[in-house]
């Protein structure tokens, strides 16, 4: 009897600190940034505008995945049926709350056009006051227009294209695109070096 009560108990502790987690289109808090979110019983996966990543669920129930571009760990937990929060295991603050904006299991083309027409947005205003880099940014903002207007092969060559001129612009080039989020570091990496 003392055990069952003990495993009722148990159960209740747990079943409290689980939340059930819903699949869809999760944004930061402005909004500039969203990613479709699938679970899985024992993983996630999250698609981006220019790369898929599947999470694996570790022992105490968040998501673990390391970029093997570049060895980095990120994980993700979830907060609530609406909320998840993307971290860097061992790095302090470095927690990005994002909440559901839409249930279904893929963003439509409507919601990523808007996703990168957003992007486009937020790389022209950098273009407009940061005067040392205004060619990064047009370039930057010209792929996510592409990416909210072209196909996907015409878009992809368009990101190559800037990823391409961007390092032309640099001395010393940089490791890493100066936005992830429409030109990938797969992309950036691959680019010539002139």
């Amino acid at each position: 009897m003392k055990k069952n009560i003990l495993g009722v108990i148990a159960l209740s502790v747990i079943s409290m600190c689980t939340f059930a987690a819903t699949d869809g289109v999760y944004a930061i808090q402005n909004g500039y940034y969203s990613i479709n979110v699938k679970f899985a019983e024992n993983s996630l996966t999250i698609v981006e505008p220019n790369k898929t990543s599947t999470y694996l669920k570790d022992m105490s129930g968040n998501y673990i995945f390391t970029n093997p571009t570049n060895n980095i760990t990120y994980g993700m937990r979830v907060v609530d049926d609406k909320t998840i929060e993307a971290y860097k295991p061992g790095v302090p603050n470095s927690t990005t709350v994002l909440t559901l904006q839409s249930t279904s299991a893929k963003a439509s083309s409507e919601d990523k056009g808007n996703q990168m027409k957003a992007l486009a947005n937020k790389y022209f205003k950098l273009a407009e006051t940061d005067s040392d880099n205004v060619h990064t940014w047009a370039n930057c903002a010209s792929v996510a227009l592409a990416y909210s207007s072209l196909s996907m092969d015409k878009a992809k060559e368009m990101e190559l294209q800037a990823a391409t001129l961007i390092k032309l612009s640099q001395s010393p080039v940089v490791n890493s695109s100066p936005c992830s989020e429409v030109i990938s570091n797969k992309t950036w990496i691959s680019a010539p070096s002139y």
